[in-house]
């Protein structure tokens, strides 16, 4: 079977979600309330991988111009109370 996911970094988040690095789609997942009711938040990412899927609507819109992701290994969430409530860094 092919790994078409390939996620290489889960991690959870004190509020009960968890962030995904999944590399085979260069896309960044976070899911809510992971270990309850898991809902899919949002993606970050090049959309037109998901293109035709349900998941395709769940991106975020880039804001500013940096490269997208691309073949990421590994994520890392870090908060900072000095940003706007919603913003962190990855």
């Amino acid at each position: 079977r092919w790994d078409w996911l390939h996620c290489n970094t889960i991690q959870l988040l004190d509020d009960g979600s968890a962030l995904f690095s999944a590399r085979e789609t260069s896309t960044i997942i976070k899911v809510d309330d992971l270990e309850s009711d898991p809902t899919l938040d949002y993606m970050i990412g090049e959309p037109s991988v998901w293109a035709g899927t349900d998941e395709a609507s769940s991106f975020l819109t880039k804001s500013g111009d940096f490269s997208d992701t691309g073949g990421q290994h590994s994520i890392t969430y870090v908060a900072d109370d000095s940003l706007p409530d919603g913003q962190y860094y990855m």
